[in-house]
């Protein structure tokens, strides 16, 4: 503890002791790194930036030695379903080198790419603006084709919530009328789950708009915003870390296989991804303005875009939070109360609209909704029992209740009982739990979805459980989430050396208030999908700084002198 308090308030204590008439000595070498400018006086915005940076990497590193483990253990000892238990023990220790050398390699050739790309004469041609911006969307372009051809081949047959809410749409538009949403149909499914109702708003409209209930057209949709969410993100990294690294990080987002499996699953967290990174990229070029009138501009269009992506996934509502803290940050309670009153704005007002909107359609009744919705503590109560995700029982328990008060109600005393009944030690492994099965998947646990396959191909050889290349397919991806999740700490660590508030803190914010989120709610591994983008802007990020120490560790070394025989 006293590690951690010393870690995290380094910064302010050089502060004060800059500040101070005693003289004092202080050693060039901390925590293993040289402290730069140590008497220079930090400002309020700098250190705390700095104390979050540190903290998040204390928290992040955490998050990825738990996952590495326990992926690798889970994975290795009782097989991805946790039913291959017991194994040969050879194969355990097979498994175990496959998934860590899976990790090394991809670990090796990104820091090798971050090295050419900073120092190759190749790298300064391909940086100039024309050929940089030919080549961004060139990639992006053939990385669109590539994604269609993982779209078709992969189709699938909708299940579980996907399946529920297509049949709502189809019914709707055969009988041109709402009238089944307030009705029994489903069991008063999107009456219950009103988070879906903007996603089952969509697929309709796709549906009259192409005349067809086939299921293509929303294939379509989901592959256009997984692969235009690419090239904001791309876009996101020129802005803020420029063109060398623009690329990079369009080789992370290029390899990343499930910006290509995710196509044929037309559900919400491709849905989503768009206006995850969009609200960013429109936020960042808003800082980056030089105009009041544009910086205007695009922040109501960055919470209007945070708006549009909560009502089709709520958890896209951390980013409001992450905003506003790190323009306090940055600018401090005054300045920032200008910045965070248009995003606010914007995003209230279309919530207000919306709202009053569906009040006077009719779609869903007052009484309707007093009786059949659930609240927001039942996935706070399911997120407390076994690893986190869905429960058919807690399902039917809050079902049987006859009000959403009463839901909310019973839902409080029941999550009560169950952080009671665990107590300290027993919330700590279950929120390790929770960790592990979220973030370990680097698949993002799409074979559950795939399975319901239409057509078998040979992709489904990659991707389903029961693929002859499942394992190799599974631990490059599970290789590629460790080097992301570990990039992402050095991310922290090295942006608290440089004594900036830079908008890879609002990153980090959102990745930590994301994180935070799924610790309390329900939890999937395939849930933080949609915030990948911002996982390969803050592995850029870290990927860099690591290699650049590296590269100054070796040159150090060369210059030792060597001490003769």
């Amino acid at each position: 503890m006293d590690f951690l308090k010393k870690f995290l308030f380094l910064d302010t204590a050089l502060y004060l002791l800059y500040n101070s008439s005693i003289e004092i000595i202080i050693p060039t070498n901390l925590f293993g790194s040289q402290i730069e400018n140590t008497m220079k006086k930090l400002s309020l915005s700098q250190r705390s930036a700095n104390i979050f940076n540190r903290g998040f990497f204390v928290f992040y590193i955490g998050l990825f030695a738990l996952t590495l483990i326990g992926g690798m253990i889970a994975v290795a000892v009782f097989g991805e379903l946790g039913s291959e238990y017991p194994m040969p023990v050879t194969l355990v220790i097979l498994r175990f080198a496959v998934l860590i050398l899976s990790f090394a390699a991809v670990a090796f050739a990104f820091i090798a790419l971050s090295r050419f790309l900073a120092e190759s004469p190749l790298a300064d041609k391909l940086s100039i603006r024309k050929q940089n911006t030919s080549i961004i969307f060139i990639c992006v372009g053939l990385m669109l084709v590539i994604q269609l051809v993982f779209m078709f081949c992969l189709q699938m047959n909708p299940v579980t919530d996907v399946s529920i809410i297509d049949s709502y749409a189809q019914r709707i538009v055969s009988e041109n009328s709402f009238d089944c949403i307030d009705s029994d149909f489903n069991g008063h499914y999107i009456v219950r789950y009103q988070n879906n109702l903007v996603y089952l708003l969509i697929n309709t409209l796709v549906y009259k708009l192409t005349g067809t209930t086939s299921h293509l057209p929303l294939t379509i949709l989901s592959t256009l915003s997984i692969n235009g969410a690419v090239l904001m993100t791309v876009l996101t990294s020129r802005r803020v870390f420029g063109k060398r690294k623009a690329l990079f990080t369009l080789v992370l987002c290029a390899f990343f296989t499930p910006y290509y499996t995710y196509t044929a699953y037309f559900y919400t967290d491709s849905y989503s991804i768009p206006f995850v990174i969009g609200t960013v990229y429109t936020f960042v070029v808003a800082i980056q303005s030089k105009t009041k009138a544009k910086m205007l501009l695009f922040l109501l269009l960055s919470g209007a875009l945070c708006f549009i992506g909560f009502k089709v996934k709520g958890s896209v509502i951390v980013l409001i939070p992450a905003l506003l803290l790190y323009l306090i940050i940055k600018h401090g309670i005054k300045r920032a109360a200008k910045a965070g009153v248009a995003i606010l704005l914007s995003f209230c007002l279309l919530f207000a609209s919306f709202t009053v909107a569906l009040k006077n359609s009719g779609i869903i009744s007052e009484e309707s909704s007093q009786r059949y919705q659930f609240p927001p503590t039942h996935w706070v109560m399911m997120g407390l029992k076994d690893l986190g995700a869905f429960n058919e029982e807690d399902s039917d328990f809050s079902k049987s209740l006859s009000s959403k008060s009463e839901r909310q109600e019973e839902n409080l005393k029941e999550i009560g009982r169950r952080i009671s009944d665990m107590g300290a030690v027993g919330l700590a492994k279950h929120l390790g739990g929770k960790v592990v099965w979220t973030y370990m998947d680097g698949t993002y646990y799409i074979a559950n979805y795939l399975s319901h396959y239409k057509h078998r191909t040979p992709l489904h050889e990659l991707v389903l459980y029961d693929g002859k290349l499942r394992f190799p397919f599974f631990a490059f991806c599970f290789g590629y989430q460790m080097f992301l999740m570990l990039m992402t700490a050095c991310s922290g660590l090295y942006s608290s050396r440089k004594g900036k508030a830079g908008l890879t803190l609002l990153f980090r914010i959102a990745v930590f208030g994301m994180v935070i989120f799924f610790m309390i709610w329900e939890t999937n591994a395939r849930y933080p999908f949609n915030f990948t983008p911002l996982l390969m802007l803050l592995a850029t990020d870290g990927t860099f700084g690591l290699s650049e120490k590296l590269k100054k560790k070796a040159f150090k070394s060369s210059k030792t002198p060597q001490k003769k025989p």
